[in-house]
């Protein structure tokens, strides 16, 4: 399940890139943080209406249903995609800032 939420990632890293070649800085980097605002939230929109299994432990998630088995394995994905994109929008901040110091 991770691969597509990493895939997801490197297609969204190339929106980004494409965005600022063509329509320039501050449009991918508004783009970058909208994407990694509105994926937080929905996710924690997702997390609080699936129904999950109580405990992280194998105990509990061999008890659990499939469905809850399924969903507790992408939210934790969509956790780490969420990761991904705060790391890459706080980068994408740090390139307009430089840029706009240096005058770029």
């Amino acid at each position: 399940m991770l691969f597509f939420f990493e895939l997801l990632f490197f297609v969204l890293a190339l929106s980004v890139i494409v965005l600022a070649e063509r329509y320039g800085r501050e449009t991918a980097v508004a783009a970058g943080v909208a994407v990694a605002l509105l994926s937080v939230v929905a996710r924690l929109v997702v997390q609080r209406r699936v129904p999950l299994p109580a405990g992280r432990d194998r105990a509990a998630l061999q008890a659990a249903s499939e469905q809850a088995r399924w969903w507790r394995a992408t939210l934790d994905g969509w956790a780490h995609f969420n990761r991904a994109l705060l790391a890459a929008a706080a980068l994408l901040l740090l390139w307009e800032i430089g840029a706009r110091l240096l005058g770029v």
